[in-house]
């Protein structure tokens, strides 16, 4: 299991994150500033969640000190200040996130889950956002909240990171989505898949699965897997085109 380190004051939303976090991860709480970075030394974490307010403590030696020891753990910040001034402290020294407070807890544990999922930064050519406009494109028309556990499925996948094994994927999803069970994912995406073949174009729904209307809904397996594959496409033809397009600027 992967080691986080909480270096927050002891209120709600420290309680919360252990609460949440705790089946899956090592935890280590450090409300004393003076400690943390002794803390770091003999809990090795591989996440450190930090606040910029922590009395007795500055992020910004604690980062440089971290990195100087040979510690590739990843960083992450939540802070009451203006996130553009953090950011222009710590963004060169490896933060991989800036959370201003009050933030949601659900945000900042999805946030770890993958970065000790080791997922790479999708933002390089926006496949998150793409993802969602394959599904928005689809008749997946519920909201966020009712597709989240696709959305992460597809992801991972395209990632690669969810295995050969349904119930692998399902449980990495359950992390990310902050399910109770891997049944409670599957079923989330099954009817996620099945309103929207009922309430989606037929039309749209061939382009991506050509024998659907022939064969009935997908599975969850087939959809997830199709729909990464479109994504890896759609990122190859992107940098086939993007010399082509920075010469046509």
């Amino acid at each position: 299991m992967k080691r986080v380190l909480i270096a927050q004051e002891k209120d709600c939303f420290a309680e919360n994150l252990i609460r949440c976090l705790q089946k899956d991860f090592i935890l280590e709480h450090c409300p004393d500033g003076g400690q943390v970075l002794r803390t770091i030394r003999e809990f090795d974490p591989d996440v450190i969640l930090m606040d910029t307010s922590l009395p007795g403590s500055d992020p910004v030696s604690v980062l440089h000190m971290v990195r100087t020891a040979g510690s590739m753990a990843h960083f992450v910040v939540t802070t009451v200040s203006s996130p553009e001034l953090v950011r222009q402290r710590l963004g060169d020294i490896g933060v991989a996130r800036i959370f201003p407070k009050p933030c949601c807890v659900d945000a900042v544990c999805g946030l770890l889950y993958r970065l000790t999922a080791d997922l790479p930064d999708l933002s390089l050519w926006c496949a998150e956002t793409e993802a969602e406009n394959v599904l928005l494109h689809m008749g997946f028309h519920c909201g966020r909240s009712r597709y989240d556990c696709i959305y992460h499925g597809i992801l991972l996948k395209y990632c690669d990171k969810g295995g050969d094994s349904a119930k692998y994927l399902y449980s990495e999803v359950r992390k990310l989505c902050g399910k109770r069970s891997v049944e409670v994912v599957e079923k989330a995406i099954r009817d996620a898949i099945r309103h929207a073949w009922n309430h989606g174009d037929p039309e749209i729904w061939r382009l991506y699965f050509p024998l659907c209307h022939k064969e009935g809904c997908p599975s969850n397996e087939v959809f997830i897997s199709r729909i990464a594959l479109a994504l890896k496409n759609r990122e190859r033809l992107k940098k086939v085109y993007e010399p082509q397009i920075a010469r046509l600027g």
